[in-house]
C-alpha cells in the first residue's frame, strides 16, 4: 500500500460509535474539511469565534491551507497558476478557514460522518484548537461572505504539508486509524476504516 494506515492505536472497534457523532468530513477531489456539530461539541466555540457562532446549534467546517490560495480562490476555477506554484514549492503562510452552517444541506462536497466515541471527538477538537496561532483565535482576514472567516494558524504550507495532510494529522493524533501521510483528499477519507465512516 502506497500510503499505509497507521494502526498503532489498536483495533478501531474499541471506539466505534454508530450513533450520529460530533465529527464529520466534507470532501471533494481537492480538499477535506473537518466538520463539528456544535450541539454535540465539548468546546465553547461561541466564546472562541463569536463573529461566526451565536448558539450551540449548527455546524463548523474547519480547514487549513495556504493563506494566499484560500483568500484568492473562493472557487477552484479562480485558482491562479502563480499562486498554486508558490503554495506548492515555497514555504508559505497558512490560515485556518472556518465556515458556520446552520444546517448541512445542499453542500457541493460529499459528507462522511465519523463514527467515533466522545473521547476521540474531543481530541479532534483539541487538535484543531492547537492549530490556531494563539490560544484565542485571531481573525487574519474576512472570508468570502458573512458566514466564514480566516484565522492565523501555526505552520507553513508546502507540497509536503498540505490542507489534506493537516486534516490527516489532526485525525491521526486524535486516535483515528488513517494513512501515515495524506497529501490527497482521497487518502484522508478512504484510508479511514470503513466501519468508522459508513452508515
Amino acid at each position: 500500500m502506497l500510503f499505509p494506515v497507521n494502526s498503532s492505536e489498536g483495533s478501531s472497534g474499541s471506539f466505534i460509535n454508530k450513533k450520529e457523532g460530533a465529527i464529520s468530513l466534507t470532501h471533494d477531489l481537492a480538499h477535506v474539511n473537518i466538520v463539528i456539530d456544535l450541539s454535540k461539541s465539548s468546546v465553547d466555540w461561541k466564546s472562541l469565534v463569536p463573529e461566526l457562532v451565536t448558539s450551540r446549534q449548527g455546524y463548523l467546517l474547519v480547514g487549513w491551507g495556504d493563506q494566499a490560495t484560500y483568500q484568492s480562490t473562493p472557487n477552484w476555477g479562480d485558482l491562479k497558476a502563480s499562486v498554486a506554484f508558490s503554495a506548492l514549492f515555497v514555504n508559505t503562510p497558512s490560515a485556518l478557514h472556518i465556515r458556520y452552517l446552520p444546517y448541512m444541506h445542499n453542500l457541493r462536497a460529499s459528507v462522511s460522518p465519523l463514527h467515533v466515541n466522545q473521547r476521540i471527538s474531543d481530541k479532534i477538537e483539541e487538535n484543531i484548537l492547537a492549530s490556531f496561532a494563539e490560544a484565542s483565535p485571531k481573525i487574519q482576514s474576512a472570508g468570502y461572505d458573512a458566514g466564514d472567516r480566516f484565522y492565523y494558524s501555526k505552520g507553513q504550507y508546502n507540497i509536503f504539508n498540505t490542507c489534506n495532510t493537516w486534516a490527516g494529522d489532526v485525525l491521526r493524533k486524535s486516535g483515528v486509524p488513517i494513512s501515515a501521510w495524506t497529501p490527497f483528499s482521497y487518502n484522508v477519507v478512504h484510508s479511514i476504516p470503513e466501519q468508522l465512516r459508513k452508515p
